[in-house]
């Protein structure tokens, strides 16, 4: 029996105009996010897309991968990367374009120092665990989990490691009775 050579998924793309599109996507066997745009010059094609918030779906559509600020597969469908990653990722905080602040993993090897890695990636990041932190609106504070997207480094303002998390207090160990209280 044949392998399938050619698959379709239904992507999420959020636009620079911060207006979001959906619609299923051709992939091949084995493709990933990140190899999917990676492919991509200028265009990708969609069908059955729809705007948010729009009644009727458009049958074909091509969007301009320059628009794109990030990508997503609902559904879980579509690996981000081809590889599973060797090491747990690298949290970061990415300050997009339009004044969004998106936290997330990356794969950074260890010891990897996180300009190095963004210099060496390609046009689209893979960011794992990704939650919206802030919007566009005056730094709103947002909180939306993205799960695993994929980033257009175009969009990248600025990244940064985010400071790490105190150590959650231990409470103090109970003292023995016998030396919490003197003996009569």
């Amino acid at each position: 029996m044949a392998t399938p050579t050619r698959s379709e998924s239904r992507l999420r793309f959020f636009l620079r105009d911060f207006r979001v599109l959906e619609g299923v996507v051709g992939l091949g066997a084995g493709a990933s996010l990140i190899s999917l745009l990676a492919s991509r010059k200028s265009y990708i094609t969609l069908t059955d897309a729809r705007w948010t918030g729009a009644e009727q779906a458009i049958d074909h559509l091509v969007l301009r991968v320059a628009q794109v600020i990030w990508v997503a597969a609902p559904a879980g469908d579509v690996p981000l990367v081809n590889a599973p990653l060797a090491v747990a990722p690298t949290a970061a905080d990415l300050q997009l374009d339009g004044g969004l602040v998106i936290r997330g993993g990356l794969p950074l090897a260890p010891h990897q120092r996180l300009g190095d890695y963004l210099e060496s990636a390609g046009p689209f990041l893979p960011v794992h665990q990704a939650v919206l932190l802030r919007s566009r609106h005056g730094g709103k504070p947002v909180g939306a989990a993205l799960g695993d997207i994929a980033i257009s480094q175009g969009m990248i303002e600025g990244a940064w490691e985010p400071p790490a998390s105190p150590p959650a207090e231990r409470p103090a160990e109970p003292t023995p009775a016998a030396e919490q209280a003197p003996q009569p």
